[in-house]
């Protein structure tokens, strides 16, 4: 896993040639690019983690890549926090579901991870940068991690959006796309 960036005709940058190959790119050329810390923090790693200021982040290496210290993260339980803020009560209730897409730039599959503290019925949808909605699945999530298959081999090559929803009420969107 030596760094040795390499950078494709289409603007990717990977870790080394093993990593663009290992995504279907096969022309791509070494290239100076500074490493990125959070680029290290593995995406498959599901375990929420909120912050002080309403955020939740996939894991606690990416908060901590996104600047929080260890004393700005703890763990989303589902149970509303109490903040002071200027010297009034807010009470907040965090969210507590979080969506993961891989791989991504997809080709035929995509794996869609949910890791939610509460069971709820869902949707999936994927729509272009138009804004149709090229894809529709309805879901049984339950408490913990549930994963998704999703077959895409009739979509175009292009950039979507994929969405979780619960009733009328966003739970997360995610870019990805498809090679």
């Amino acid at each position: 896993e030596e760094y040795a960036p390499v950078c494709t005709a289409e603007g990717y940058v990977f870790h080394n040639e093993c990593f663009a190959l290992c995504e279907g790119f096969t022309n791509f050329a070494p290239c100076d690019v500074e490493p990125n810390p959070c680029d290290n923090c593995p995406t498959d790693w599901i375990e929420p983690v909120c912050t002080a200021d309403g955020l939740t982040f996939t894991n606690e290496c990416i908060a901590l890549c996104e600047g929080y210290t260890p004393e700005e993260i703890f763990s989303c339980d589902g149970a509303p926090q109490t903040q002071q803020a200027d010297n009034n009560t807010v009470e907040k209730v965090l969210h507590t579901t979080v969506v993961n897409v891989y791989p991504n730039p997809v080709n035929n599959q995509v794996q869609v991870a949910v890791k939610t503290a509460t069971n709820f019925n869902g949707k999936v949808t994927i729509s272009n940068m138009v804004g149709q909605n090229v894809y529709t699945q309805t879901a049984e999530f339950k408490t913990g991690k549930n994963t998704l298959q999703l077959n895409l081999e009739d979509l175009s090559t292009g950039v979507y959006l994929l969405q979780v929803n619960e009733a009328n009420k966003l739970i997360q969107s995610i870019k990805f796309i498809k090679q």
